[in-house]
């Protein structure tokens, strides 16, 4: 049974099977002619990456739009600090904090996105891997998830990712790194061709199959 369960992959949501482009730019508001970095910490958004964003931000908007998911608990604390932090920034209206991306808006982003920063977990790097994007993996640590830290290795083997520890997590880092990944077409390219052969839009059919032939088996 484990060997019929790791030939499956991981099963995507229906609706990120495919992005949306038609009008993206538009409907999150995004600046024409410069990258988008989608900076995802999971649904309930990821304190550390949300800090180091805002340490950034005034890097960050210098070079690129941000499509910053900060968590629904984190929205107002995060933008009262931007607010801040951008204060007479010429390109504030660069920086675009949602609290969570619903489908809609996660189709409209992703199809945009040049880069992505994300936790590690499998649905996010298994959606990224669906929209052949490079990313920046910022595992949770291993004394909380092992499996995170092994899934952003896993990814990262492939060429599609790096790898950013949480403790080695700096705005400096942080700026560097998307800087150079976004500025590099070339590099960009090779990394979202890598992460195009990490997942399979078919693992839950396969999962479906997998599971009817056990249970067709067990009546046998």
């Amino acid at each position: 049974m484990q060997d019929r369960i790791a030939r499956t992959g991981i099963p995507i949501r229906k609706a990120l099977l495919r992005v949306e482009a038609e009008g993206a730019r538009q409907y999150l508001g995004l600046e024409e002619n410069i990258p988008t970095v989608l900076i995802l910490g999971g649904s309930q958004g990821a304190v550390k990456i949300n800090e180091a964003v805002l340490s950034a931000l005034p890097d960050l908007v210098s070079f690129a739009n941000i499509i910053h998911q900060t968590g629904k608990a984190n929205l107002k604390g995060v933008t009262d600090v931007a607010a801040v932090v951008l204060t007479n920034n010429p390109n504030a209206k660069r920086y675009h904090p949602f609290d969570y991306l619903n489908e809609t808006a996660l189709q409209r982003a992703a199809s945009v996105a040049n880069l992505v920063v994300t936790r590690a977990g499998a649905n996010s790097i298994a959606e990224i891997g669906l929209w052949k994007k490079p990313a920046i993996v910022i595992p949770i640590p291993e004394s909380v998830s092992h499996d995170q830290r092994t899934n952003a290795y896993a990814f990262a083997r492939t060429g599609a990712a790096i790898v950013v520890e949480e403790e080695n997590l700096t705005p400096h880092l942080l700026v560097s790194e998307a800087k150079r990944i976004t500025g590099d077409p070339e590099l960009a390219n090779t990394m979202g061709a890598a992460a195009a052969g990490f997942t399979d839009p078919d693992a839950a059919r396969i999962l479906a199959n997998e599971i009817l032939a056990i249970a067709l088996s067990h009546e046998s």
